[in-house]
Protein backbone atom coordinates (compact mmCIF):
# COMPACT_ATOMS: atom_id res chain seq x y z
CA UNK A 1 0.00 0.00 0.00
CA UNK A 2 1.65 3.74 -0.90
CA UNK A 3 1.21 6.42 1.75
CA UNK A 4 0.46 9.40 -0.72
CA UNK A 5 1.94 12.29 1.54
CA UNK A 6 5.19 10.10 1.21
CA UNK A 7 5.14 10.08 -2.55
CA UNK A 8 4.09 13.59 -2.62
CA UNK A 9 7.31 14.54 -0.68
CA UNK A 10 9.81 11.76 -3.08
CA UNK A 11 7.99 14.01 -5.90
CA UNK A 12 8.78 17.40 -4.04
CA UNK A 13 12.58 15.95 -3.59
CA UNK A 14 12.81 15.06 -7.00
CA UNK A 15 11.17 18.61 -8.29
CA UNK A 16 14.21 20.17 -6.68
CA UNK A 17 17.29 18.71 -8.01
CA UNK A 18 19.05 20.78 -11.13
CA UNK A 19 19.91 18.70 -14.30
CA UNK A 20 22.93 16.87 -12.75
CA UNK A 21 21.45 16.23 -9.56
CA UNK A 22 18.78 14.38 -11.80
CA UNK A 23 21.22 12.50 -13.98
CA UNK A 24 23.34 11.26 -11.56
CA UNK A 25 20.52 9.47 -10.06
CA UNK A 26 19.93 7.38 -13.11
CA UNK A 27 22.16 3.91 -12.27
CA UNK A 28 22.80 2.99 -15.86
CA UNK A 29 21.19 0.02 -15.56
CA UNK A 30 20.28 0.92 -19.65
CA UNK A 31 16.55 -0.65 -19.47
CA UNK A 32 14.71 2.10 -20.87
CA UNK A 33 17.06 1.44 -23.80
CA UNK A 34 15.78 -1.84 -24.36
CA UNK A 35 12.92 -1.87 -27.50
CA UNK A 36 9.42 -2.23 -25.35
CA UNK A 37 6.82 -4.50 -27.01
CA UNK A 38 3.18 -3.54 -26.43
CA UNK A 39 0.61 -6.94 -26.58
CA UNK A 40 -3.27 -6.35 -27.39
CA UNK A 41 -4.35 -5.86 -23.74
CA UNK A 42 -1.44 -3.01 -23.63
CA UNK A 43 0.61 -4.96 -21.70
CA UNK A 44 4.20 -3.88 -21.70
CA UNK A 45 6.83 -6.62 -22.31
CA UNK A 46 11.16 -6.10 -23.11
CA UNK A 47 12.37 -7.61 -26.00
CA UNK A 48 16.24 -8.99 -26.33
CA UNK A 49 17.09 -5.92 -28.49
CA UNK A 50 18.42 -2.61 -28.03
CA UNK A 51 18.29 0.56 -29.23
CA UNK A 52 20.60 1.15 -32.28
CA UNK A 53 23.30 3.96 -30.22
CA UNK A 54 23.21 1.47 -26.94
CA UNK A 55 26.89 -0.21 -26.43
CA UNK A 56 25.66 -3.73 -25.07
CA UNK A 57 29.36 -4.50 -23.57
CA UNK A 58 29.56 -1.03 -21.72
CA UNK A 59 25.91 -0.45 -21.31
CA UNK A 60 26.14 2.81 -22.02
CA UNK A 61 24.26 4.91 -24.94
CA UNK A 62 27.08 6.15 -27.70
CA UNK A 63 25.51 9.45 -28.10
CA UNK A 64 24.56 10.50 -24.66
CA UNK A 65 25.08 14.13 -24.67
CA UNK A 66 23.39 14.03 -28.32
CA UNK A 67 20.94 11.53 -27.39
CA UNK A 68 17.96 14.03 -27.25
CA UNK A 69 18.55 15.63 -30.77
CA UNK A 70 18.01 11.56 -31.73
CA UNK A 71 13.78 11.00 -32.12
CA UNK A 72 14.04 7.69 -30.41
CA UNK A 73 15.24 9.29 -27.36
CA UNK A 74 13.67 10.90 -24.52
CA UNK A 75 14.32 13.07 -21.20
CA UNK A 76 13.00 10.85 -18.58
CA UNK A 77 10.48 13.24 -16.60
CA UNK A 78 8.20 12.65 -13.69
CA UNK A 79 4.98 12.05 -16.43
CA UNK A 80 7.70 9.23 -17.26
CA UNK A 81 8.26 8.06 -14.02
CA UNK A 82 4.21 7.70 -13.19
CA UNK A 83 3.09 6.54 -16.35
CA UNK A 84 4.92 3.36 -15.75
CA UNK A 85 5.39 2.41 -19.85
CA UNK A 86 8.89 3.15 -20.49
CA UNK A 87 10.82 2.57 -17.47
CA UNK A 88 10.73 -0.78 -15.00
CA UNK A 89 9.89 -0.70 -11.59
CA UNK A 90 13.71 -1.01 -10.60
CA UNK A 91 14.61 2.25 -12.42
CA UNK A 92 16.48 4.50 -9.91
CA UNK A 93 14.08 6.83 -10.79
CA UNK A 94 10.77 4.81 -10.30
CA UNK A 95 12.33 3.65 -6.85
CA UNK A 96 13.03 7.31 -5.78
CA UNK A 97 9.51 7.55 -5.87
CA UNK A 98 7.66 4.38 -5.36
CA UNK A 99 10.40 3.04 -3.42
CA UNK A 100 12.54 -0.72 -4.22
CA UNK A 101 10.84 -2.69 -7.04
CA UNK A 102 8.25 -5.80 -6.43
CA UNK A 103 10.17 -7.76 -8.95
CA UNK A 104 13.52 -6.16 -9.82
CA UNK A 105 14.89 -6.60 -13.81
CA UNK A 106 17.48 -8.97 -14.82
CA UNK A 107 18.87 -8.72 -18.20
CA UNK A 108 21.01 -11.69 -19.54
CA UNK A 109 22.95 -9.39 -21.36
CA UNK A 110 24.77 -12.07 -23.26
CA UNK A 111 21.40 -12.68 -25.65
CA UNK A 112 20.91 -8.75 -26.23
CA UNK A 113 21.52 -7.76 -29.82
CA UNK A 114 20.79 -4.45 -30.96
CA UNK A 115 17.95 -3.99 -33.09
CA UNK A 116 20.10 -2.08 -35.88
CA UNK A 117 21.22 -5.95 -36.30
CA UNK A 118 17.85 -7.23 -37.77
CA UNK A 119 17.26 -6.80 -41.02
CA UNK A 120 13.95 -5.27 -42.18
CA UNK A 121 12.26 -8.43 -42.73
CA UNK A 122 13.19 -9.77 -39.25
CA UNK A 123 11.67 -7.04 -37.76
CA UNK A 124 8.94 -9.54 -36.49
CA UNK A 125 11.52 -11.16 -34.61
CA UNK A 126 11.65 -8.57 -31.97
CA UNK A 127 8.28 -9.18 -30.93
CA UNK A 128 8.53 -13.01 -30.56
CA UNK A 129 12.12 -12.60 -29.40
CA UNK A 130 10.48 -11.23 -25.86
CA UNK A 131 11.86 -11.53 -22.25
CA UNK A 132 9.25 -13.82 -20.70
CA UNK A 133 9.79 -12.06 -16.77
CA UNK A 134 9.45 -8.50 -17.99
CA UNK A 135 6.22 -8.52 -17.80
CA UNK A 136 6.62 -8.02 -13.50
CA UNK A 137 9.32 -5.70 -14.32
CA UNK A 138 6.56 -3.25 -14.97
CA UNK A 139 4.40 -4.60 -12.48
CA UNK A 140 3.06 -1.10 -11.73
CA UNK A 141 1.99 -0.47 -14.91
CA UNK A 142 1.02 -4.20 -16.22
CA UNK A 143 -0.99 -5.46 -13.22
CA UNK A 144 -1.36 -2.11 -11.19
CA UNK A 145 -4.39 -2.53 -8.88
CA UNK A 146 -3.97 -6.38 -8.68
CA UNK A 147 -0.64 -6.07 -7.21
CA UNK A 148 -0.73 -2.59 -5.46
CA UNK A 149 -4.34 -1.73 -3.96
CA UNK A 150 -5.96 1.64 -5.56
CA UNK A 151 -2.82 2.25 -8.27
CA UNK A 152 -4.57 3.72 -10.74
CA UNK A 153 -6.67 6.37 -8.17
CA UNK A 154 -2.66 7.38 -7.09
CA UNK A 155 -1.48 7.32 -10.10
CA UNK A 156 -4.03 9.81 -11.19
CA UNK A 157 -4.09 12.02 -8.27
CA UNK A 158 0.00 12.40 -8.56
CA UNK A 159 -0.11 13.29 -12.31
CA UNK A 160 -2.69 16.05 -11.16
CA UNK A 161 0.12 17.00 -8.01
CA UNK A 162 3.40 17.29 -10.52
CA UNK A 163 1.20 19.60 -12.89
CA UNK A 164 0.76 21.85 -10.09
Amino acid sequence: MYDIKKLKQNIDELKKLDEASWDAICKNCGLCCMTKVEDDDNKIYYSNYACPHFDITSRKCKCYDCRLKNNSCQKITLEHILAGRSMPDSCAYVERVFGPAKFPAEIDWSTTRNISDLEFDDMELMTTDLIPTSFLWSARYNVGNEIFPNYESIIEELSEYIKK
